[in-house]
């Protein structure tokens, strides 16, 4: 499962609980996101920062900073809350001019029980199935966290508000990228192609990219691929071949390689472990 911006026009908020057993490659987006870890723990990495993350600690990332989550180990879930304008409209900039004082936080204790209220209450109502009822209880725990976040947990920066803004004209081909190649995986894709579609020379492109990233982008493409050929491996009883060609690949003996120097195992070993529920990927 790869994840550039899953907010759209229509929808004002994330609220999501999920088993954490997939990498969350380097990306971006307008909206404050929020993770807490339910159990287990991973990895993670925000504006080139590397953070470990466990049972009852939460992530706070900012508006338009760079982040990733991997090496989450089995077992490992996560509450998944995304806050966009849509949801608190003119108060969303007061919060995106801010940066959170702390990136990690724990929540198990007296000092965060406001938040671990919160936290708990919106885990109820989702465990609940999402009645009417329950999305305003969930929209009401967000307004009242969107006020704590204010109050308690992030401070004015306006070097960082400045350098974010640089940020957003400067990332914005980037990100049209990023999401041309989560839409087009399976086409013929190159370097070449791409700087030119987005108005880049070649070494400019890799440059920027990897600069955004923390990737290359031939690696990212990899791992689009290969998180797709996952999916198709577990949901879709076709040929190793057929999933290689699927997701990009010409030739079926490079997709077994570069699906091994990812997952660490074969597709075919995958496939098998999936079936007897005993590998969870966690790249």
């Amino acid at each position: 499962m790869f994840y550039q911006h899953l907010i759209i026009d229509a929808v004002p908020y994330i609220a999501n609980i999920m088993e954490f057993s997939f990498r969350m490659p380097p990306h971006w987006h307008n909206e404050i996101e929020i993770i807490y870890c339910i159990s287990g723990s991973f990895k993670t990495r925000i504006n080139d920062i590397e953070y470990s993350v466990e049972a009852g600690q939460a992530v706070f990332v900012n508006s338009l900073d760079i982040h990733e989550y991997y090496q989450a180990v089995p077992d490992t879930e996560i509450l998944l809350l995304e806050i966009g304008p849509l949801l608190i409209k003119q108060n969303f900039e007061k919060l995106s001019e801010r940066t959170f004082i702390q990136t990690v936080l724990d929540i198990d204790n007296n000092e965060t029980s406001d938040l671990l209220r919160l936290f708990d209450i919106i885990i109820g109502e989702i465990e609940s199935g999402l009645s009417a009822e329950a999305e305003w209880n969930i929209r009401g725990c967000l307004y009242s966290l969107s006020s704590l976040m204010l109050r308690s947990l992030m401070c004015e920066d306006r070097q960082y508000h400045k350098q974010k803004k640089q940020k957003t004209e400067a990332m914005q081909k980037v990100c049209n990228a990023i999401s041309y190649v989560q839409e087009n995986y399976f086409r013929d894709i190159t370097v070449e192609k791409i700087s030119k579609m987005f108005g880049y020379e070649k070494s400019n492109f890799c440059k920027v990219f990897k600069s955004a990233t923390h990737m290359t982008f031939h690696k990212y493409l990899n791992h689009v691929r290969i998180n797709m050929a996952c999916l198709f491996l577990k949901e879709i009883n076709e040929p190793v071949a057929s999933i290689a060609e699927k997701t990009g690949f010409r030739e079926t003996k490079t997709f077994c390689r570069v699906f091994k120097e990812i997952v660490n195992m074969t597709p075919t070993e995958f496939r098998n472990s999936v079936k007897s529920a005993e590998f969870k990927y966690c790249s």
